[in-house]
């Protein structure tokens, strides 16, 4: 049997755990469910939705979007407890360590001393104390996550350290360049937006 599938990408929370409720809602008992995401907040929710109903689920990754089959078991359509859907969009919780914004593929202008500072301020990030905490990459900033990049290993250092690496997914689609992501994740102007909110510091170079 084909897979029901949810396209829940770019959508903020409760609208994904409001339609895979429905999808559930209106699916055969035994009709597989696709729910297609691209931030860990929906997926966070929806799994704790999952749970508490008892629907069996996968997830699996791939360029940063996100998939879960689920089936539905034991699922009655309706919560075990008496939640609203509201209450599982938990707030993300606020961040301790920076949140870098990077907007450009250069530092100042761009030009050849731009280029060359960029490359010394991403280069310097791991030694930063206390480990920045999420790196953005937005507009011409999105070449610096992709195939071919000069800073890519200190990305990747700052990534091994626990820091978030988001690319922004329209920026990537403008440039072509959604094949060539070379570190961390497709992410979305929510997603973006929620990781501002939350930062206890905001570093734009």
């Amino acid at each position: 049997m084909q897979a029901r599938t949810i396209d829940c990408r770019g959508k903020p929370c409760p609208q994904p755990l409001i339609m895979t409720k429905q999808a559930l809602d209106k699916s055969a008992p035994d009709e597989p469910i696709k729910v297609l995401l691209d931030n860990d907040t929906a997926r966070s929710n929806i799994e704790h939705f999952l749970r508490d109903n008892g629907v069996a689920f996968s997830a699996s990754v791939d360029k940063g979007e996100i998939t879960l089959e689920l089936s539905r078991g034991s699922y009655k359509g309706t919560p075990v407890a008496a939640t609203p859907l509201e209450a599982y969009c938990a707030p993300a919780p606020a961040l301790t360590g920076a949140t870098v914004v990077i907007k450009g593929d250069y530092m100042g202008a761009a030009d050849d001393l731009g280029g060359i500072l960029i490359q010394a301020f991403i280069n310097t990030l791991p030694s930063l104390q206390p480990s920045p905490a999420v790196l953005i990459f937005y507009h011409r900033g999105i070449h610096l996550v992709c195939k071919g990049s000069p800073v890519l290993e200190s990305i990747a250092a700052c990534a091994a350290q626990g820091a978030e690496v988001l690319a922004c997914g329209t920026c990537l689609d403008y440039f072509k360049k959604k094949e060539q992501l070379a570190c961390g994740r497709i992410s979305n102007m929510y997603d973006i937006l929620q990781r501002l909110s939350t930062a206890s510091k905001i570093i734009t170079p």
